[in-house]
């Protein structure tokens, strides 16, 4: 069994083929959301009975266009256990919506503390230390699962000893960067993503084989089988599943 645990399946041509191919294959997926707004169209995209996950989302790059979305956050956050995409973004091209971003990302954290705590997916792109300031202030808002991380060894660093969860994708693995990043993190706190349909795999790969390949690569940097890190990244996934409910699941 493979684990997804980042991928914009709404945002795929044919997102239902992708949602068939995901159940038929065994693969767990966290599929992400970019906006509130969204949420209600891409929901029926998600299968909770066959682990294929809806992720309630405000991404930092549509921080500065969809601000007003927010207003339809709390309205969703009882149907999910899972919130993502989330996050800042510091680099140059959305440096302008910083402040709103700032605030979007302390609400979502809010919000997610008076729910009980939710598992985040977190995009961090230039801007790790300021994310990781807002989680140590807000730790009961939940897990915290760094998507594609991209900052400091000494981020890194800091966010391991916060007890975050980081999702690792093929293109990660082809930096040497990326792999060092990947190197540094524990195995119980490694998942797999694959980001798409933002990373194109091979035009035949399904997702499932997309994360196959991840987990051969991610085993060789790790001196692992890919056997062993498979169970080790599905009993992640399932821990952090678990760690929190939505109001169906009682």
């Amino acid at each position: 069994m493979f684990v997804d645990a980042h991928c914009h399946i709404d945002l795929h041509p044919d997102p239902q083929r992708i949602l068939e191919l995901a159940v038929r294959s065994r693969l767990r997926v966290i599929a992400v959301t970019t906006t509130p707004a969204a949420f209600k169209g891409s929901v029926r995209y998600t299968d909770f009975e066959n682990g294929v996950l809806p992720a309630l989302g405000m991404h930092p790059e549509l921080v500065g266009t969809r601000k007003s979305d927010m207003s339809q956050f709390a309205k969703y956050l009882d149907q999910v256990s899972w919130v993502g995409e989330v996050g800042l973004d510091g680099s140059a091209r959305f440096r302008s919506s910083w402040a709103d971003q700032l605030l979007v990302f302390e609400q979502i954290l809010d919000e997610c503390m008076q729910a009980g705590g939710k598992v985040l997916s977190i995009h961090s792109r230039a801007s790790a230390t300021s994310v990781l300031d807002l989680l140590q202030n807000k730790p009961s808002a939940g897990s915290f699962v760094f998507h594609w991380f991209s900052g400091s060894l000494k981020e890194l660093d800091r966010a391991l000893g916060m007890d975050c969860y980081f999702s690792i994708n093929d293109q990660m693995l082809s930096s040497k960067s990326g792999t060092a990043i990947a190197k540094r993190i524990p195995l119980e706190r490694l998942l797999t993503e694959s980001d798409a349909p933002f990373l194109q795999g091979k035009d035949h790969q399904s997702l499932a084989e997309r994360i196959e390949s991840t987990v051969n690569r991610l085993a060789e940097v790790k001196g692992s089988s890919a056997a062993k890190l498979c169970d080790q990244i599905t009993e992640n996934f399932s821990t952090l599943s678990l760690r929190y409910t939505r109001k169906s699941d009682g």
